[in-house]
């Protein structure tokens, strides 16, 4: 048990390296799809049908369904 620990302990600088990687990694791709993605879900709408169960949809008012925009 004590060899575990001390493995543990000794790979966490290395560990510290690839969570920064990481971070830089996902703050990159966040920002590339903000960028390419950012306005597309202005026009989503939710409706519910007739039991009260809600839905995503992209389609424009119909009849008999209640539209929450």
């Amino acid at each position: 048990m004590s060899s575990l620990v001390a493995t543990i302990l000794n790979s966490l600088p290395i560990m510290f390296d690839v969570m920064v990687l990481f971070l830089f990694m996902l703050i990159m791709f966040g920002t590339i799809a903000t960028q390419l993605l950012g306005g597309q879900l202005e026009k989503r709408c939710i409706y519910t049908n007739e039991f009260g169960d809600k839905f995503s949809s992209f389609i424009q008012d119909s009849p008999g369904q209640d539209f929450i925009c």
